[in-house]
């Protein structure tokens, strides 16, 4: 998420296109053009702090498909009038919401298959090794009363 905080660039799409003026004609346009190039900042920053620690080949595929996504909005936008991209954008959302939830739920109620499809991935191999963040904890004291032990 934005920020670190998850889900934040969904709320912030969400209220800028609730809060766009409706009587402004292009009124939503206006607030995405005021919305993206602080996302893109807010990207490029987080990037840039964690340099050494991006996967650069996926930084290189999505680059490219962002352009062409930006580019297909452009094209979009001009046929759409601002109650129609209302509606496109609140789908979106909610078919996000619907992915979200849906591996949620397979995750928690089916856990071996969420793992085989590598939904919620890293809580699939704690779950899979039988870990929990306690058993770490107790292994690392168990491992730090050996090496007392040993000397």
């Amino acid at each position: 998420g934005k920020g670190g905080v998850p889900g934040l660039a969904t709320v912030a799409t969400a209220a800028t296109v609730l809060t766009a003026p409706s009587s402004v004609s292009g009124g939503l346009g206006y607030a995405v053009a005021l919305q993206v190039p602080i996302l893109a900042i807010i990207d490029v920053y987080a990037a840039w702090l964690h340099s050494t620690a991006l996967d650069w080949p996926t930084v290189w595929l999505l680059l490219p498909t962002s352009f062409i996504g930006m580019g297909l909005g452009q094209m979009i936008d001009k046929h759409m009038t601002d109650r129609g991209a209302r509606l496109l954008v609140g789908c979106i959302l909610l078919a996000i919401l619907a992915l979200r939830t849906w591996k949620d739920v397979a995750a928690v109620l089916c856990p071996r298959w969420a793992i085989e499809h590598h939904l919620g991935e890293s809580k699939g191999r704690k779950i899979e090794e039988g870990k929990t963040s306690e058993d770490e904890d107790e292994n690392d004291d168990d491992s730090g009363e050996t090496n007392d032990k040993e000397r």
